[in-house]
Parts: structure tokens; sequence; C-alpha cells
């Protein structure tokens, strides 16, 4: 009996403890919801607030510079195009194809043939608090049998998107690697967060100007960009 009664005594406070601790446990979840009780029409209604906000931890803001524009055409490719109407072309593909997906916030430094400073371009990055913000170049050379794509970057911390997206663009489009490089440019080296200026091939190369303007070269490109993004916020 003794022995009996002293384990149910024990029982009682441990019973006890285990409902203040459930209790507790209900206060500190109704806590971190954050129930708000709001008075509609003389009723109240019980508000309970997503754990999460719409957007979600795994939201993530890219920034699409389509280089050049309005007074500043860039380069000019062998067939006479403006290089400022390929970027601008290309960077509306890859902003389509962001704003569809919801791991993405997308916003574009410039949506039509307008020019914008390089410095003004970095501050919509910093001041947005973008996660990247990617620069869409064509290249240009003297010697129109250069060819190659090339990512740039400036900041070490750039690298890891340099390298993914270089990886992606030369995979889809098929031309030669010239790799990543680090260039101090306004835009990259003003920029607060990973930033890279994708050049995607030589507009001044025929063959490869043809590809880069055909609608689908700028649908490989720019799905490209669009997955090298993926998979650099997916590791």
């Amino acid at each position: 009996m003794t022995n009996k009664r002293q384990r149910f005594s024990k029982s009682v406070p441990r019973r006890k403890r285990f409902e203040r601790l459930c209790v507790s446990l209900i206060l500190l979840i109704v806590t971190i919801v954050g129930i708000r009780i709001a008075s509609t029409s003389g009723a109240s209604v019980v508000e309970i607030p997503p754990l999460l906000s719409e957007s979600g931890p795994s939201t993530f803001r890219i920034v699409i510079d389509a280089g050049h524009g309005g007074k500043d055409p860039g380069a000019t490719g062998s067939s006479g195009a403006f290089e400022k109407e390929f970027n601008l072309a290309m960077a509306q593909r890859v902003y389509q194809l962001l704003e569809q997906d919801p791991m993405f916030e997308v916003k574009m430094t410039r949506e039509d043939d307008q020019f914008v400073e390089l410095e003004e371009r970095a501050a919509i990055a910093n001041e947005w608090n973008a996660d990247a913000l990617v620069s869409i170049h064509g290249n240009t050379y003297e010697d129109p049998a250069v060819s190659g794509t090339e990512t740039l970057y400036y900041h070490n911390e750039s690298i890891p998107l340099a390298r993914t997206l270089q990886k992606e663009i030369t995979t889809a489009l098929g031309l030669r690697d010239r790799g990543i490089k680090q260039q101090q440019l306004v835009i990259l080296s003003r920029s607060e967060v990973p930033a890279v200026i994708v050049e995607m091939g030589y507009l001044t190369n025929p063959g490869e100007e043809e590809l880069l303007l055909s609608s689908n070269g700028q649908a490989l490109g720019a799905t490209a960009i669009y997955e090298g993004l993926k998979n650099y916020f997916s590791h």
C-alpha cells in the first residue's frame, strides 16, 4: 500500500506539470500566430494571420537590367542592329519567365528604349534589397571571328552566381565558353547585392548575331538565365 500511494502521489504533480506545460505551449503558439480580434458590424471576428507572409522566405527578388538604351545604343551588330534592342528583348523574355514563377519577384531597370544611368541601375537593386542583379548584354569586338559567352562580376560574393549562369547559358546556346571574369564596372562595383553582367555572345560575329537575334536563340538564352537563377537559389 505504501509503495502504491507513493507512486500515486508522485504521478499527480507529474500530471499537473504536464498539464501546465500543455497550457504554456498553447499560449506560446497563440502568441506566435498572433490571434487578432477584430470587430465587424458589432460582431467579434477572430483573424488568424498566416505564419508566413504570402511571399514566404523562399521568394527571391531579382533585378533584370537591359544594358544600354535610349541615347546609348551599345554595340552595333554585323547586321547593323543595335545592342540595346537585343538586350531589351532578351531581358523582357527573362522577366516573363521569372514573373510566372512564385519563387521570384522581379523588377526591370528599364522597360522600353530609355537611358538609365549606371549608378541608378545599381541603386534600384540596392534600394529594393534585391537578392540578385543580372545585367544582359551582347558583346562586341573589331574581329568578327571572335566568339563566345562570358559572365562578368566584381565582388567575390557574386562568383557563385556568375559561374551558375555562365554554365547554363553556354550549355543552352552552345557557344564557346569564355568563362567568368572580374571587372570593375560601375553597375557591378556599386551593387551591394550579388551582381553579374552576362555577355550572351558577340553581335559582331555574324553567326552568333543571327542566333541571338532569332526567336529560338532568345528563347534558349532567356530560359538558361531563368534556370540558372533557379539552380543558384535552390542550393
